[in-house]
């Protein structure tokens, strides 16, 4: 992909301004399609010919437009995640090669997919998580470490399982 702005392209560029371009509905029907096809607003508005900060406007303008914006992203995001699943689930195949010649495929499946799909469909089983357990004793932040037990006196625990942090001393 060029990069639009690199020195020569800045250079060329016209300083005077342009006339702003119409966002009118064949403009705004590109731009939603393209949107639901990428999920990226800087292409889908280059497709549309109008700027980036011209869909923002018109999303905080129009009610009906920001609906079908949000359609749009709802609809790729459904798309990707369709994608992943067929990745995670059904995989790809892949060819087989041997001194050079094809001799088969296998079918590979992405576990990091699977991983992801299903820390976002049930979080509460496969979130990543850190359980922190601090308790505040005369002053002193005090907490356990990771094969700390849980304690049957708060001061024997305290006193077997600490990282200290001073919370009343400045740094």
């Amino acid at each position: 992909m060029k990069n639009r702005w690199d020195d020569k392209t800045l250079a060329k560029q016209d300083k005077r301004p342009k006339a702003p371009v119409p966002f009118d509905e064949r403009a705004r029907r590109v731009f939603l399609e393209a949107l639901q096809r990428t999920g990226m607003v800087g292409i889908s508005a280059d497709a549309a010919g109008v700027r980036h900060q011209t869909v923002y406007r018109m999303t905080k303008k129009n009610e009906y437009f920001a609906e079908m914006y949000q359609e749009a992203l709802c609809a790729y995001r459904d798309g990707i995640e369709k994608e992943a699943h067929r990745r995670a689930v059904d995989g790809v195949k892949k060819g087989v090669w041997y001194r050079g010649a094809r001799v088969g495929t296998e079918r590979e499946y992405s576990d990091s997919l699977m991983q992801t799909l299903l820390k976002g469909n049930r979080p509460e089983k496969y979130r990543d998580r850190l359980d922190v357990d601090a308790r505040v004793i005369a002053g002193v932040m005090v907490i356990a470490t990771a094969d700390a037990q849980e304690p049957e006196q708060s001061d024997s625990w305290a006193d077997e399982n600490r990282e200290v942090i001073d919370v009343d001393s400045e740094d």
